[in-house]
């Protein structure tokens, strides 16, 4: 269900960006299903389903290097909370 801010803010992209709100619409779809895309590329990297080489192909070097970097300060937080008891 659609809120009354949600909706607010369509109106004033619309209004910003000369477009109607279905062409808003369409952009946010098309940029959450990049988004969930590159996070499950990630996400199978990650867990050792695809390789480093074929996760960069599919969403970029940075992008890999940046989950990679991610899932190093997970892991060294979980450690750290460990010692902590």
């Amino acid at each position: 269900m659609q809120t009354i801010t949600e909706l607010s803010e369509l109106e004033y992209l619309a209004k910003t960006r000369n477009g109607d709100i279905h062409e808003i619409i369409a952009h946010a779809v098309k940029i959450g299903i990049d988004r969930l895309w590159k996070e499950s590329i990630l996400e199978k990297y990650l867990k050792n389903q695809i390789s480093r080489t074929e996760a960069a192909k599919l969403v970029g070097h940075d992008m890999v290097k940046i989950a990679e970097k991610q899932k190093e300060f997970a892991i060294k937080d979980v450690r750290w909370g460990m010692l902590q008891d």
